[in-house]
C-alpha cells in the first residue's frame, strides 16, 4: 500500500532515511467504440458518454497506480492499433470495450497483432464473462499485462475489481489479504 504521512514519520523516528519501495504502475486506460463521445460533449442519437474511463482513472488512483487515460478508440483496426501501441508502453494496458464476439470488437485479433498473448477469454462471472487478459513481453523482465474489459460500465467496475485490482497489489508487492 501507499506510504502516508504517518508510516513515513515513524520510519524516520526509527532512522530510516532510505526504504526500498516499489513504484506505482503506470495503467493506460483506452476505451473502445464508434458510440462513445467524451464526457463533457452531448451524446447524439446512439451515442453515449465514455464513463469508464472516469470511472477506472478512479478505480486506478484508489489502487494507488498511476492512470494514463489514451481517450476512445474508434471501431476502425487501424486508430485502435495506434491507441493500443500506445497503451502498450505502459506497465498495463486496461481496455473497456471490444471484447465480446461481435462483428465489431476488434480488441482481441488488435492486441495478438501487436504480439499480445492471449492468457484467457472470458470468465464463468456475471457481471463481466467477456473479460481477456494477455501479456506482451518486451524484453528480460520487461512486460505489459493487458486486461480488455467489457464495455457496459457494470461489467467494467466489477471485472476491474476481481482482476485488475488483485494483479495491481501483487505488481506492488501487497499480499491479498492486506487492505
Amino acid at each position: 500500500s501507499e506510504l502516508r504521512p504517518q508510516e513515513l514519520g515513524a520510519l524516520a523516528e526509527c532512522g530510516l532515511a532510505r526504504v526500498i519501495v516499489r513504484r506505482r504502475p503506470r495503467v493506460a486506460v483506452l476505451a473502445t467504440g464508434d458510440e462513445l463521445v467524451p464526457v463533457d460533449q452531448t451524446p447524439g442519437p446512439g451515442q453515449i458518454r465514455n464513463s469508464n474511463e472516469t470511472m477506472l482513472c478512479a478505480q486506478l488512483r484508489r489502487a494507488c497506480a498511476e492512470p494514463m487515460p489514451l481517450g476512445i478508440a474508434r471501431d476502425e483496426r487501424v486508430h485502435l492499433r495506434e491507441r493500443i501501441d500506445i497503451g502498450l508502453q505502459a506497465d498495463v494496458l486496461v481496455l473497456s470495450g471490444g471484447v465480446s464476439m461481435g462483428e465489431k470488437d476488434l480488441v482481441p485479433s488488435e492486441l495478438a497483432s501487436a504480439g499480445v498473448r492471449q492468457v484467457f477469454h472470458k470468465a464463468n462471472v456475471k457481471p463481466g464473462k467477456p473479460i481477456w487478459f494477455g501479456v506482451l513481453d518486451r524484453g528480460p523482465n520487461s512486460r505489459t499485462l493487458v486486461f480488455g474489459l467489457p464495455g457496459n460500465p457494470v461489467s467494467s467496475m466489477v471485472c476491474f475489481e476481481l482482476f485488475v485490482r488483485p494483479a495491481l497489489r501483487r505488481m506492488m508487492g501487497i499480499s491479498p489479504a492486506e487492505s
